[in-house]
Parts: structure tokens; sequence; C-alpha cells
């Protein structure tokens, strides 16, 4: 082989190791990075119990404060049921009326239960449960 061949193919032999070195240093995985992600309840509701006291045949609310504290509207189901009555009372004593479905909009945002007492309604403790609930 003579000498400029020689050269050449050492040429050529330090371009593929600089170009295989390159490809190596190409391809270092870095470490990898991570993002952490906290999900916090965004719905909060206040007070945790409303006394009331009517006569029988009267009207009554109760107001609840929904607390949304995300930056979106969350829907809502409402449910309320009489869950206690005194001795000799049944659940029907008690009319509720409420909304089925609410979007708590961010911020705080009223619920209202209203109810009657019908007439013939027996005297004593009643207890109304509320449940709200994701959509």
């Amino acid at each position: 082989m003579n000498i400029t061949k020689k050269k050449t193919a050492l040429l050529a032999l330090a371009l593929v190791a600089i170009f295989l070195a390159g490809m190596v240093v190409a391809s270092v995985v870095l470490p990898p990075r991570y993002v952490y992600i906290t999900v916090e309840e965004a719905i909060s509701i206040t007070p945790d119990s409303v006394e009331v006291t009517l006569y029988v045949g009267e009207n009554g609310t109760a107001d609840f404060t929904i607390h949304n504290a995300a930056s979106v509207n969350i829907p809502l189901t409402v449910h309320a049921d009489v869950t206690e009555f005194p001795e000799g009372g049944s659940a029907e004593d008690l009319t509720l009326t409420y909304p089925e479905t609410l979007t708590a909009a961010p911020g705080d945002n009223t619920l209202t239960i209203d109810f009657s007492l019908a007439t013939g309604a027996v005297p004593g403790n009643y207890t109304i449960t509320v449940n709200v609930t994701r959509i």
C-alpha cells in the first residue's frame, strides 16, 4: 500500500471513530425527571348540621354553603331524606324541596333545602340527611 492510500485509510478510520464517538455521546440517557401531583377534593360543605325549630304545619329552610376551591365548575347531585323521626311519626311528615342537581361555580355556592311539616305531624325530633355527590 502506498503512503497516500494509508493516509486516506487512516483518515477514514479516524472519521469513523469520531462519528461513532459522537453517536455514543448522543445516545447517553440522562436521568429522568418527575412531576408529583397531589389531587385534593375541591368541594367542601358547611355547616355540618343545621338545627331548626318548627311548630306543626310550619315551613322552614336549611342553607348550606358549598365551597368549590377549583377554578372550574363542578356538577353535583343532591339528595335529601328524612332519616329519623319521632315515635309515631314518619318520614312523610316532612315534605322536602331541593335542587336535584347543582353546578358549583368556583367560590361559595348556596344549597337551600326547603321543608314543610304536615299539620298532622307528631311533635319531636326529625333528622334530614343531605348527600352531595359529584356527577
